[in-house]
């Protein structure tokens, strides 16, 4: 029975259609994604570049709606779908998210840092795009790790695609890095026997948490006298 419910998902998904791009809206997106939610902009300038994020622009209940597009794929580089975040907050300060329509979470996933997981030393898993790309700003500037690391984001799915799941050398250090909360905790369990939790940063409940915790800082400092930085966690071997 649950196969048939399956196949008749997959019947019925209608086709991908990625968000239109628009290019002369990305100053907006990229501004929102430095200055509000802390991602470090080298990181995004490369997955800018590599057309993994881009922005859009559609109509809106209040105006044009802005919004980021991270580009899920397959194994072999082929879009999947794509998570969709509005740059807009929502009165009480959260913000609007979808997938593309047809997007198959169980075909692909955002990944930054080395996207031919084949060739990564190590892989994280987390929860969101935005995630990714904050835990790799933490790996690559706290950490100080400038190796093969591939983070991938489930979409909220909570495991891989078995596609991509395969495709990780078993050379490769494995990490769960879903939320640091019992629901975090859970799917990270799931993951399977080879997988190290590394939860983000103590204090901090997701890991855009930590990069926008790390902008408030930055600014507190820039203004004020220098404040302390937020504490990380050992995690991630060198």
């Amino acid at each position: 029975r649950a196969t048939a419910q399956v196949h008749r998902a997959v019947e019925t998904r209608p086709a991908l259609q990625l968000p239109e791009p628009s290019p002369d809206r990305w100053h907006q997106v990229r501004n929102h994604l430095v200055s509000v939610r802390g991602i470090d902009p080298e990181i995004l300038d490369q997955a800018h570049a590599a057309g993994d994020v881009y922005a859009q622009e559609r109509p809106g209940q209040h105006g044009p709606m802005v919004n980021a597009v991270f580009v899920c794929r397959d194994a072999d580089g082929n879009p999947t779908g794509a998570e969709i975040k509005s740059i807009r907050p929502r009165p009480d300060g959260s913000y609007w998210g979808a997938v593309a329509l047809g997007t198959n979470k169980k075909a692909g996933s955002f990944r930054v840092g080395i996207r031919n997981l084949a060739r990564a030393a190590k892989v994280v898993v987390v929860e969101s795009a935005i995630d990714a790309l904050s835990a790799l700003g933490w790996i690559r500037r706290v950490k100080g790790y400038s190796g093969a690391v591939s983070v991938v984001s489930t979409a909220g799915d909570g495991s891989l695609p078995a596609s991509l799941s395969s495709s990780i050398p078993e050379s490769a250090t494995k990490y769960a890095g879903q939320d640091r909360n019992k629901a975090g905790d859970r799917q990270a369990r799931k993951m399977g026997d080879g997988w190290k939790r590394l939860a983000p940063p103590e204090s901090y409940e997701d890991w855009n948490e930590w990069s926008k915790a790390r902008v408030r800082d930055r600014q507190s400092s820039e203004s004020s006298s220098p404040s302390t930085s937020p504490p990380i966690d050992p995690g991630l071997e060198p």
